[in-house]
């Protein structure tokens, strides 16, 4: 265990930044091949760092949770500044030595608040996944007093991979939606247009909140909380069949397998509390 946690120290900052980079890399990307660069701003910028960061940190986070236990808030703050010159050197290598001066050199407070962004959003995901008083308590009193530990389910465990994976790719993708939209000038929008820009609101607020479901967030309120994300699918399903096509058919199917995978994740977390 002491081996996991030394490890540990320096591996998950190292994967916080290649998680990080790799997905910026893939927005920017995904920019850049739609034409829409007129969206790059500096607030916009900020907001992709912020995401970034944050989905990073938290994947990083949780994978700590799963191979060698609950993360700390110091352990955290040391791993965040072990991974400040880890970013540096992946700007170096990504940016050039020519492009990074530069980049330093002209916007020097642009580059500092992106690189405090990356700092604190690895104690922000410890914060946000740190499990519950109960659990930690539990934890401490099987140390003291060791018993075998119920068997866990591998196929749980993969279903809940695959509903964390999926929620945060589409969280992260909905709110790139949003920026783009707002940024194109969102406030000359119509009604119709600014109601669909209210149902992409809430689907990213369900995602996100599955997400967290799938981390081990909410576990008191699942029977609930999958019961609702059923309800919230119903009208979005209505919508794709009547405006989609033969594409809506795909998408109701797609949406469906989704809200199966949360509903019996959810009931395999019920049974093994």
């Amino acid at each position: 265990m002491a081996n996991r946690e030394a490890n540990a120290l320096w591996l998950l900052p190292v994967a916080y930044v290649v998680t990080d980079r790799v997905l910026g890399f893939v927005i920017w990307q995904s920019i850049m091949l739609s034409g829409e660069t007129s969206v790059v701003t500096p607030a916009f910028s900020l907001v992709l760092s912020i995401a970034c960061a944050l989905a990073a940190a938290c994947l990083c986070v949780y994978g700590h949770y799963r191979i060698v236990g609950p993360l700390p808030l110091q352990r955290s703050v040391v791993m965040a500044a072990i991974s400040i010159p880890v970013f540096l050197v992946a700007g170096l290598a990504t940016m050039g030595p020519r492009n990074f001066v530069q980049y330093w050199s002209q916007v020097p407070m642009q580059a500092a608040v992106h690189y405090a962004v990356a700092f604190f959003a690895l104690p922000a995901a410890a914060l946000i996944l740190a499990p519950k008083q109960a659990m930690v308590s539990q934890s401490v009193a099987a140390v003291e007093a060791p018993a075998t530990p119920p068997p866990s389910s591998t196929g749980l465990i993969l279903l809940r991979v695959v509903v964390a994976l999926l929620s945060l790719g589409l969280f992260l993708a909905g709110g790139l939606f949003v920026i783009i939209i707002l940024g194109f000038g969102g406030s000359h929008m119509s009604g119709e247009d600014q109601a669909f820009l209210l149902a992409a609101v809430v689907a990213i607020v369900t995602f996100g909140f599955c997400f967290l479901c799938a981390v081990g967030r909410f576990r008191r309120t699942l029977r609930i909380a999958r019961a609702a994300v059923a309800a919230i699918s119903i009208p979005f399903a209505a919508w794709a069949l009547v405006e989609g096509g033969e594409e809506g058919v795909g998408a109701v199917i797609a949406l469906g397998l989704y809200v199966g995978a949360f509903w019996a994740m959810c009931r395999g977390m019920e049974a093994g509390a």
